[in-house]
């Protein structure tokens, strides 16, 4: 998302691609849509120049005994989720089974000299989801939201609060209210904390004066950041 004319562009259900977040600016720049999903965001990948990949499905020890540790609470975590995704699970083949698997949240946010403030965010899900979901990372006001009136913001965690909550664009609001980006992500994470508990987000902001932002509820969140002031990014990993 460009903050300088608030153009965004985002897909969803997309696979076989190394990097969507690349499309996804395509669609800001070269459609007059905001959102791509499914067959459509593959011909369009097709269309830039963008090569489709073969889906890998490769199952190791780590991801069954967190896929296992998941699955036991998968019926209260998931109430109205559960008993449709039984019956899913039972029609389904080994090759869609093998692709329940969780990629974490990368996200970004910069600003030039100009003032000018981007974000930028790609994620490959969440574990045990319906076909057909997507998450808050597609959503422009709550994965991301960019806007030079007030900054930059992503967020990651549970997509469904992030998105029930337009979490990114009330963190835009904090900052247009002059609020820092150190406050408004606070202020953003209290709000998400209060509602639906701990262990459930973060984001990372900028606010139009170049000052950074990070808050998180859960047990970490690896950070770096880059300015021009120094050449080598400068790398955090967060713990309570």
């Amino acid at each position: 998302m460009n903050g300088r004319d608030i153009s965004a562009g985002s897909i969803g259900m997309a696979t076989g691609i190394k990097n969507p977040i690349k499309v996804a600016r395509q669609i800001m720049e070269r459609t007059d849509h905001v959102m791509i999903a499914s067959d459509g965001v593959t011909k369009l990948s097709n269309l830039f120049g963008y090569a489709i990949e073969g889906y890998s499905h490769e199952l190791n020890e780590k991801k069954m005994n967190e896929y296992s540790r998941l699955l036991k609470n998968f019926r209260t975590k998931w109430k109205k989720n559960s008993k449709l995704m039984m019956m899913l699970s039972s029609k389904a083949s080994q090759e869609e089974k093998n692709r329940h698997q969780h990629y974490s949240t990368v996200g970004a946010v910069a600003i030039d000299r100009d003032g000018n403030v981007a974000s930028a965010v790609s994620s490959g899900g969440i574990w045990l989801k319906m076909p057909g979901r997507i998450g808050d990372s597609a959503i422009i006001g709550s994965g991301i939201y960019a806007d030079n009136k007030s900054g930059a913001t992503c967020a990651t965690g549970y997509g469904e609060y992030a998105m029930r909550l337009c979490l990114c664009k009330y963190a835009c609001d904090q900052m247009q209210l002059k609020n820092s980006a150190r406050l408004s992500s606070k202020k953003s994470v209290d709000m998400l904390t209060k509602r639906f508990g701990k262990n459930t987000g973060g984001i990372i902001a900028v606010d139009i004066k170049g000052r950074f932002g990070i808050a998180y509820n859960t047990r970490s969140m690896s950070t770096a950041l880059i300015t021009n002031k120094n050449q080598k990014p400068t790398i955090a990993f967060g713990c309570d």
